[in-house]
């Protein structure tokens, strides 16, 4: 909801500078970078159950905060609250992912269908708020959402098993993380590389920034959406885009488990995206600049759900599954950086210079990406270590 409501009626909550929007939307990100070691070293030693029900809270008492908060002070706390929230429900459910890929197998298949799970209450989230915020105002929405997770408390307590013991495996390698950054391969490296620029668009950039790309070109002459705002539009296509992801994204992920060529599928799908982020910065006609935007958002889902399928296919072996929570750590990093720096050039440059910035980042994803498929081919060059 924030990420379409927020740079619209950032006003309405006390904010005087459209750059407290950004830090607003980056500091949940920022926050969850140290926290995530702590988290995987709670998951050590409780159930993920209670991990779940502590999330939760969290996630009640910052979402009520957004129905009386009128302070940049107290939005940032419960910001952060909101942070750590995400973090144990991120973390539980990579954990349980890794589980069924090692039995099964279907990494695409198995990411593309918890992606798209995860996506339907972003899907309520950005079409309710983008929707109703400008008619009963984004107090009563926050409130109407943190009544709705109160609900989960009793659904995780009495259906959400408790596999303290079955996680012990895939927790106890994330205790030593801070031991492994020096001596991580390159496939690792080029993994990480290309999930921080990712990231950094998709995550960042895009979703923070669309609403207000959006207002800034002149869509009156489409006389069906001629009477709606900017924040409802941009609610409506990235609510499209997580209405799309179960569907595309378990598919997507199926293909390329059984045709191996996930690498090369997502290298082509960011190029892709570089030209498509390139030309919805010009002033095209209405109905192709609305075009190119829904093509960019389905490389958002293909290229999102590809780089998760090769990463916890990377931390699937025993070897490799502290990769996991350095991914996670890599992918807030850019999620973060995207809305704070995408909104102080902004601020400061004239142009389309965000945009040709996330091109670049894309096309240099692409390149990580090309090294990883050589990697993956025996290069010699390239070759990763048995010590990975």
């Amino acid at each position: 909801m924030l990420y379409v409501v927020l740079p619209i009626f950032w006003s309405h909550l006390g904010l005087s500078s459209l750059w407290q929007v950004g830090v607003l939307l980056s500091v949940n990100r920022l926050i969850r970078i140290p926290v995530h070691p702590l988290v995987g070293w709670f998951y050590k030693r409780f159930p993920i159950k209670y991990g779940l029900l502590l999330a939760i809270l969290l996630t009640v008492v910052s979402t009520f905060s957004y129905g009386f908060a009128r302070s940049f002070e107290l939005l940032f706390i419960m910001r952060c609250l909101w942070g750590i929230a995400w973090a144990f429900l991120k973390q539980a459910g990579q954990y349980s992912l890794i589980e069924g890929i090692q039995q099964t197998g279907l990494s695409g298949k198995l990411t593309g269908v918890y992606n798209g799970l995860s996506r339907t209450g972003s899907l309520a989230g950005m079409l309710i708020g983008g929707l109703f915020a400008g008619m009963a105002g984004i107090h009563t929405i926050s409130l109407l959402f943190a009544f709705a997770a109160v609900w989960m408390v009793p659904l995780v307590w009495f259906y959400f098993p408790d596999r303290s013991s079955d996680n012990q495996s895939v927790v106890t390698a994330t205790a030593r993380t801070s031991d492994r950054i020096f001596r991580v391969g390159r496939y690792t490296l080029f993994l990480l590389l290309a999930g921080l620029m990712i990231s950094m668009v998709y995550q960042g950039l895009l979703k923070s920034m669309l609403s207000l790309w959006i207002e800034q070109q002149d869509i009156s002459s489409v006389l069906w959406i001629g009477g709606i705002g900017a924040a409802a539009l941009a609610g409506i296509l990235q609510a499209m885009r997580w209405a799309w992801e179960p569907l595309i994204a378990p598919w997507v992920g199926k293909v390329t488990d059984r045709n191996r060529l996930r690498l090369p599928t997502l290298a082509a799908t960011l190029i892709i995206g570089s030209v498509l982020i390139i030309l919805i910065s010009t002033h095209l006609p209405a109905v192709g600049w609305l075009v190119g935007a829904v093509l960019l958002l389905v490389t958002a889902t293909i290229n999102t759900t590809l780089l998760d399928a090769t990463a916890v296919e990377h931390a699937s072996s025993a070897s490799k599954r502290a990769v996991m929570i350095w991914y996670s750590m890599t992918l807030d990093i850019g999620a973060a950086l995207g809305p704070v720096l995408g909104y102080a050039i902004a601020s400061l440059a004239v142009g389309p210079i965000v945009q040709w910035g996330a091109a670049i980042l894309l096309i240099l994803s692409a390149g990580f990406t090309i090294a990883m498929e050589r990697i993956e081919k025996g290069n010699p060059f390239l070759q990763v270590n048995n010590t990975d």
